[in-house]
């Protein structure tokens, strides 16, 4: 596989692109996103039905995920995702698999997996850890595939993943070319010494070669034949510059990578995601990182027996939590931390249908505190008599263990 124009004449994978196909393309990719990603549910509402069911035990939930997404017949990968837990009581109705993709998606990038690196602490931004078959020996490359596959099925589910990849994974899932300033997001300080060679007026003091050793587990790599007896100057020091690049983001991760791309268009031919840039992309898989509290109170069903008592409850949210608490609330009462690319009006359940955020009044009686439904994106409150209580009832939320699914 290599790195191609998005609008080339055959996909990523080489499969050719029929002509009609492009005038479709330049209209849609005229459009806003907004109509963008609607034409995008239409076809997927047109092409993919069914469902697809998957036990997995808490204990073991990725080895048995992956697992399952790489053994999956290809024609069982296009249906809508049910999700079983074993030894735990809720059925999914939406909760369940909202769940699973959050706790799996966050299992995948654990540093002790190996499978991907963290590029930018400030935003906690990921991409393909180069050494990864020193963790996972030859099968590596099995569980990028099966990685490719969540991604795709996450469009399908419409469920957004708590987690980023680095803007050039982004682009190179879609077949974007990748520039020396795509360096910057994979390591600042390597992007710095790039551009000072590139801009420099005399290298030949650098005494560089075409070699680079970014690891000392690693040989030196050359990238030309014999590159380490091949010194940088200045006139060839736009080329190193252009193959030090070439080398960083691709060729050392271009195994997994080619994985990953043939697990994502396993799922979803590529002609569904050409219309979207990069950033567009990013909005699909992540969703909102931050919660407008203002939309999520407009997007909200409210019963008639909380007129008295709903002022508080979104006062709390506001002013008392902060946006880590918030997401602890949204992801224990809708089974995800992030917002849909929608916003709050974009809730769904498991079959794809639109399921409003609600609050339901209970009565208040001593002791009492809400109880949730993520299955159907719903807190059912007492009617407390005072904000302090309200205020109690919801920190027990956001603190309670929401390891395990017993409320449906």
């Amino acid at each position: 596989m290599a790195l191609q124009d998005a609008t080339a004449g055959v996909t990523l994978l080489g499969q050719p692109l029929t002509p009609w196909w492009f005038g479709q393309l330049d209209q849609l990719t005229r459009l806003s996103f907004s109509l963008k990603y609607a034409w995008l549910l239409e076809q997927l509402a047109a092409n993919y039905d069914g469902h697809a069911r998957l036990v997995v035990s808490r204990d073991t939930i990725l080895e048995q995920s992956l697992t399952g997404l790489a053994k999956t017949p290809l024609r069982n990968l296009c249906t809508l995702s049910v999700i079983t837990l074993e030894h735990e009581t809720a059925v999914d109705a939406g909760g369940v698999t909202r769940e699973w993709y959050s706790v799996l998606a966050l299992a995948i990038l654990e540093p002790s997996q190996g499978l991907f690196i963290v590029t930018n602490q400030d935003d906690q931004s990921f991409f393909i850890n180069p050494n990864s078959e020193r963790v996972h020996g030859p099968n590596h490359l099995e569980r990028y595939l099966a990685i490719g596959r969540l991604l795709g099925r996450a469009i399908i589910d419409e469920q957004v993943l708590p987690f980023h990849f680095c803007v050039p994974l982004f682009k190179m899932l879609l077949g974007y070319p990748i520039s020396i300033e795509d360096i910057r997001y994979l390591d600042p300080t390597v992007y710095s010494s790039l551009t000072y060679i590139r801009d420099c007026d005399d290298v030949d003091d650098l005494a560089l070669t075409f070699s680079v050793s970014v690891d000392t587990d690693v040989p030196e790599v050359e990238l030309v034949v014999g590159g380490r007896d091949v010194g940088v100057t200045n006139a060839n020091k736009a080329e190193y510059v252009e193959r030090m690049v070439q080398y960083l983001m691709f060729e050392r991760v271009a195994p997994q990578l080619q994985r990953l791309v043939q697990g994502l268009y396993d799922v979803l031919p590529q002609e569904l995601l050409m219309p979207f840039d990069y950033k567009e992309l990013e909005l699909i898989l992540c969703g909102f990182s931050e919660i407008d509290v203002g939309d999520w109170k407009r997007s909200t069903i409210v019963s008639k027996s909380l007129e008295d008592v709903v002022g508080w409850f979104w006062d709390v949210v506001e002013f008392d939590m902060t946006p880590s608490d918030r997401a602890k609330l949204l992801q224990f009462t809708t089974g995800s931390s992030r917002v849909p690319i929608q916003g709050f009006k974009g809730l769904t359940s498991y079959d794809g249908r639109l399921c409003p955020f609600s609050l339901h009044g209970t009565p208040y009686v001593k002791g009492a505190f809400p109880k949730v439904h993520s299955c159907f994106n719903r807190i059912d409150l007492p009617t407390y008599p005072s904000r302090e209580l309200l205020r109690e009832g919801l920190f027990v939320l956001v603190t309670i263990d929401t390891s395990e699914f017993t409320i449906a």
